[in-house]
């Protein structure tokens, strides 16, 4: 029996003592009843204890029963956990070493890459720089091309202008002198000196010095009208030899002052006009009024005094 049980017991007879003294006290009853009640709680003391006893042994076993259900339900619980808790690791394990071997793999690739754009990109210099040193050639020798039979061009057209001038000065030297020349003519043709000769040959002299007067009065104008003509000419025959320049660039010039209007395709065109109006013999500064426009657009402006015209109508 343990401690349990005699404590139990202990209290038991105290209470069976306590009562039996209880009811002698309260029904003053004698002493041998008092006593009968005493040995009969004597009695029914060990049956009572046992009973405690069983009562709480089978307390304890089911509370053991239910300490040892609860420990392994939270065993299992726990080992699930664990168990979980291994799966995930070796997932996450898992997932670290295809990672690292994605990560290494890159870093193999990034080199390769690396390198193989390098290439690419020298290459592409390589092409470009070789396609704008073509490019640049070809410029280069069309330039020269163009140069040279623009220099052909003007070279031939001044040939021209030099001979229209020289036929515009015979023409105006030929129209100035018709009376001072029958004089002659009339001597020699051998006719006899008479008075109606000499009185034409003095008749005829005012309206030659008239004509001669005339003729030099009006040819300052006349010479700085050519050469205004001229100039344009030679100017438009410069701009038509360039294929980079547009056809509605109108040119006129008054007294070598050469002016540029119209639209050129871009600033270098625009710039190229002026160099090739600046070369030309005669032309002492331009006035580009040219606009950088990708449409040509003919503009025509008079001037009074002007000589005027429009590239390509030299070629009339």
């Amino acid at each position: 029996m343990n401690t349990h049980g005699i404590k139990t017991l202990t209290a038991v007879s105290s209470v069976a003592v306590l009562l039996a003294l209880g009811a002698c006290d309260q029904n003053t009853r004698s002493a041998a009843e008092a006593r009968k009640d005493v040995q009969q709680a004597e009695q029914n003391a060990p049956q009572q204890v046992a009973k405690a006893e069983l009562e709480a042994e089978k307390t304890v076993i089911e509370a053991r029963q239910d300490a040892i259900d609860d420990q392994q339900k939270a065993r299992e619980a726990a080992q699930k956990e664990v168990a979980d808790a291994q799966k995930e690791l070796q997932q996450a394990q898992q997932d670290v070493q295809k990672a690292q071997e994605r990560l290494q793999q890159a870093q193999a690739k990034v080199p390769q890459e690396i390198q193989q754009a390098q290439q690419e990109g020298q290459q592409k210099v390589q092409e470009a720089r070789q396609e704008a040193q073509q490019n640049v050639q070809e410029a280069r020798q069309e330039a020269q091309q163009n140069i040279e039979q623009a220099k052909k061009d003007l070279n031939q057209a001044q040939a021209r202008e030099q001979e229209q001038q020289q036929q515009q000065q015979a023409q105006a030297t030929t129209a100035a002198s018709p009376a001072s020349g029958s004089t002659p003519a009339t001597s020699t043709m051998g006719a006899a000196p008479s008075s109606s000769s000499a009185s034409t040959s003095s008749g005829s002299s005012p309206s030659s010095a008239a004509s001669s007067t005339s003729s030099a009065s009006a040819s300052p104008s006349t010479a700085s009208s050519a050469d205004d003509a001229q100039i344009t000419s030679k100017v438009n025959t410069g701009l038509s030899v360039d294929k980079r320049l547009s056809s509605g660039i109108t040119v006129e010039s008054k007294g070598g002052v050469v002016k540029l209007q119209g639209s050129a395709p871009t600033e270098e065109a625009k710039q190229r006009a002026a160099e090739i109006a600046r070369y030309v013999e005669g032309v002492q500064s331009v006035d580009n009024q040219l606009t950088v426009s990708q449409t040509a657009a003919a503009s025509t402006a008079g001037a009074s005094g002007a000589s005027t015209s429009t590239m390509g109508a030299s070629g009339k």
